[in-house]
């Protein structure tokens, strides 16, 4: 009984942490803010799946890096729960990757995770001569080495090469100690709503003629918008609006037709979350069927583990009634030599190959020089014969008749 009950228990625990694994997943609160799979308030499934449920559209996740999408035609890419560092240095690959989805006809929306930041105190200058002067120097060090770095990675900064800036103010409040919200300042052909909530302290400044504010609050832009190629570029300051929780308490359809756009292939990228695709080997084999080759492979190698372990040939029966295992046990270590001979030296060359090897321990005895001079005549005599004549145990006994002779 208790043989029975350990494997019981190992089963049960088992089964209890996989239905934990799996309710973590179903809930999604395993993957990060703003992403498609998260079904809690901070995730943006239900609008993944609201834009899937519409006819026409083709929805998806994106897990691979942005230059991926090159061969794609014309689609909107939410990239949401962006970080402010997103738009600081990153690799030309990565940037020119980016503005491909924009300038082949598709829109680019990046969102940023919602912040409560007070705007960066500036910077006090020390009154010290000699230190001013170290920490002009030591800056000085640190940019010549950064800049090296960025030649080196061939590193380029978002916020220079679209036009803009960000920074930080403290969230505005009403009377009633609620947050302003954000105003719209753009007319669009779109019916946008007047005012939407904003959660955040992250602004855009000085934006260049491209960017056009669509929403702003108190002056401050925070949905800004400009043409890129043949598509467009749509920054937001904040991604509550497509969040879960906003569709369930205040969502905003005609903001979010607006940030979807006109295209008919709609993304939600993954990527710069962590949950990439990379396409291994077990990746492949899924995409072309190869479940049958994969099978029958491991059927192989079972069957040389079976034919490594079985013996399938039956063993050779013995003449005496001890069988194999005694007939082996009885040979030495001078039947092993005899069969090594008879694999490596032919039967004709036998009386020449042992006569040469008994030279070898005996050259240094004059005294049978006479007797190993006629030997070798022995020898040489057996060798100039044909093979199908040659007699090598005639040839043995007579060398050794040589060598028994006495004075």
């Amino acid at each position: 009984m208790r043989k029975l009950l350990l494997p019981v228990l190992f089963l049960a625990l088992a089964w209890g942490l996989a239905q934990l694994f799996l309710l973590r997943f179903e809930a999604g609160d395993v993957y990060p803010p703003y992403s498609s799979l998260r079904t809690d308030p901070l995730g943006v499934k239900v609008l993944h799946d609201s834009l899937a449920g519409l006819g026409g559209l083709a929805v998806g996740r994106n897990h691979q890096p942005p230059d991926r999408l090159a061969d794609r035609g014309p689609l909107t890419l939410f990239w949401l729960g962006c970080d402010e560092d997103d738009l600081g240095l990153v690799t030309e690959n990565f940037a020119r990757g980016l503005e491909a989805v924009a300038a082949r006809g598709g829109r680019l929306v990046m969102t940023f995770e919602p912040v409560n930041r007070s705007a960066p105190e500036p910077k006090k200058v020390s009154k010290k001569k000699d230190s001013t002067k170290d920490g002009k120097k030591k800056d000085e060090s640190k940019r010549k080495k950064r800049s090296r770095i960025e030649e080196e990675l061939k590193l380029v900064s978002l916020r220079e090469r679209w036009g803009l800036r960000t920074t930080h103010a403290r969230l505005p409040r009403n009377r009633d100690d609620v947050t302003k919200p954000a105003e719209a300042t753009l007319q669009t052909k779109d019916e946008l709503p007047p005012e939407v909530s904003w959660h955040t302290s992250l602004y855009f400044t000085d934006l260049g003629k491209p960017w056009r504010v669509v929403y702003s609050r108190d002056g401050r832009a925070v949905v800004i918008e400009r043409p890129f190629g043949r598509g467009t570029l749509v920054l937001a300051s904040d991604s509550y609006l497509l969040s879960n929780e906003a569709m369930a308490e205040e969502r905003q359809p005609a903001l979010l037709a607006w940030l979807a756009g006109a295209n008919r292939e709609v993304l939600f990228d993954e990527s710069h979350f962590g949950v990439r695709e990379d396409r291994g080997v077990m990746t492949l084999a899924r995409q072309y069927r190869l479940h049958g080759l994969l099978a029958g492979l491991l059927a192989l190698a079972a069957l040389f583990v079976w034919q490594s372990m079985a013996r399938f040939v039956p063993p050779r029966e013995c003449e005496d009634e001890a069988g194999v295992g005694a007939g082996m046990a009885g040979r030495d270590s001078t039947a092993g030599l005899v069969n090594l001979v008879r694999r490596s030296i032919p039967p004709g060359e036998l009386v020449a190959a042992c006569f040469e090897e008994w030279k070898k321990s005996f050259a240094h005895r004059k005294d049978l020089a006479p007797k190993v001079a006629r030997a070798q005549t022995v020898v040489a005599a057996e060798r100039a014969l044909p093979a199908v004549r040659r007699q090598p145990v005639r040839a043995y006994r007579e060398i050794c008749g040589i060598f028994a002779e006495r004075k």
